[in-house]
């Protein structure tokens, strides 16, 4: 299953992100690719090879809430 996560984050950059999604997913579970820059910031599409929901990707939207770089989640992005 392959399931694409639209992501906005604060200026941030993009080894830095990845960095953190290295962290947090397996090694062949994602694959980030940077989008526009917005008024809000990044967008960044990471394309999930793993459960949108399950725990590796919630510790993963949980260290980006605590650094305080997400704007915004979308789910619906395929």
């Amino acid at each position: 299953m392959s399931r694409t996560l639209l992501i906005t984050t604060r200026p941030v950059a993009q080894a830095v992100i990845a960095r953190c999604v290295a962290e947090s997913l397996p090694e062949h579970g994602w694959a980030l690719r940077p989008g526009a820059e917005t008024e809000y910031g990044r967008d960044w599409a990471l394309n999930l090879h793993l459960d949108p929901c399950g725990e590796p990707v919630q510790g993963l939207i949980q260290a980006m809430l605590g650094r305080r770089w997400l704007v915004a989640l979308d789910f619906t992005a395929d």
